[in-house]
């Protein structure tokens, strides 16, 4: 499978923009949100060569996760058609997942 590039829903953007500022604003340094943003590069290289690296969480919708730095999961499908991959939530792991809109859809 060759993937070419990856995109960003809407929402999962939203939901990874307010997380990285949450950790900017929160913190006496930026050094956090730093590091979290360094390490979602990370993973996105990867999955360009690895897509299929993620834990299938959602069989039937063909979700799968990676987690990042222990407290966060970066939620994303493979669309074969187009070769991208979809990254469709980014969450803090210690947040309600029956609230997240992936689960309940």
């Amino acid at each position: 499978m060759d993937i070419t590039h990856i995109i960003w829903t809407k929402e999962a953007e939203v939901q990874y923009n307010n997380i990285l500022l949450f950790w900017a604003e929160n913190n006496d340094t930026p050094t956090y949100a730093i590091r979290l943003n360094q390490q979602v590069d990370s993973v996105l290289q990867t999955l360009l060569d690895f897509p299929k690296i993620g834990t299938i969480c959602i069989k039937e919708k063909n979700i799968r996760r990676i987690v990042i730095l222990r407290n966060f999961s970066l939620y994303y499908r493979i669309i074969e058609s187009s070769n991208e991959i979809q990254v469709i939530a980014f969450v803090d792991n210690r947040s309600n997942p029956k609230k997240m809109s992936i689960f309940n859809e």
